[in-house]
Order: structure tokens, then sequence, then C-alpha cells
């Protein structure tokens, strides 16, 4: 029952967090990520864990451009992780505005997360897919990136 219950508050945030920022899901139904298993995308820990990410990103920088202006906003999000969010949810975000609102990035980089295996794999693999995307996330510098992380994580 409280999976259940856990799907329906994480379907009502999202829906609600999107109507909010003019960005729709088409797919009102569908589970977000692993939210069958109760994880809520809300959470303190999640919270924290999206500011390790981005302290090691971009120093919590908004504006941020990185990896040859490949990489955009606090994140650092790539357009292919992005365009995987907009296939996956049916979502509108745009790169590199979208990426560049530190709200909406936050939003974007949660639903990426899910998509790289949170609450769902171990929280070092999806980490490292966050960093390294497809099969680079088995790389060194994937595992260097986990480590900047773990350290971050570790230190709040």
């Amino acid at each position: 029952m409280k999976h259940v219950i856990a799907l329906a508050l994480v379907i009502l945030s999202v829906n609600a967090t999107f109507a909010n920022s003019g960005h729709t899901l088409k797919k009102q139904n569908e589970k977000i990520g692993s939210c069958e298993t109760g994880y809520d995308t809300d959470s303190a820990n999640f919270v924290t864990l999206l500011n390790a990410i981005a302290t090691v990103e971009s120093q919590n920088n908004p504006n941020a451009m990185g990896d040859q202006n490949q990489a955009a906003g606090i994140f650092q999000l790539h357009r292919c992780a992005l365009l995987d969010v907009n296939r996956k949810y049916r979502t509108t975000f745009s790169w590199p505005s979208d990426c560049l609102n530190p709200v909406t990035a936050q939003q974007i980089a949660k639903l990426y997360l899910v998509i790289c295996g949170y609450g769902k794999k171990p929280l070092e693999e999806t980490i490292r897919r966050y960093n390294g995307g497809g099969k680079h996330w088995q790389s060194n510098a994937a595992g260097r990136y986990w480590e900047k992380v773990k350290a971050i994580l570790s230190s709040l």
C-alpha cells in the first residue's frame, strides 16, 4: 500500500512541478522512474544528492558552460541527456535555455538520474551513468567523478 501512495505522491509532485514550469507530461499516468519502489525524488536525501552533483559539476553556478559549450547549467546537462528525458517522459525541455534555469534544470536532472537507474541500481553506478552516460559509465573518469560526489555526500 505504501508503494501505491508513494507512486501517487511522486506523480502528483512531478505533474505540479511541470505545470508550474510551463512543461507538460503527455503521459500523465506513466510511472516516474523507480517510484514503484517507493523512492521519493523530493526526499531530503535526493535533494542532498542533487546539491552534491551541482557542486561537482559547476560549483553551483547556474550559468556554467562546460565540455566545450556542450554542457549547460548548474548540473552541466548535455543535449543528449535532455533529449533522453524528453523522449522518456514526453516533456518539452529545450537545450540550453532550460538547463540554464536552475529550477528547471533540477527537474531535468531528477528525471535523468531516474533514467540512469536511481532507486534501481546501486548509487555508485547511477552517478557514474549520470556522468559517463552510455558505455562510458565504467570509465576511470566516471569513477573519479563518483569519488568526488561521494566525498561531498560524506561531508554533509
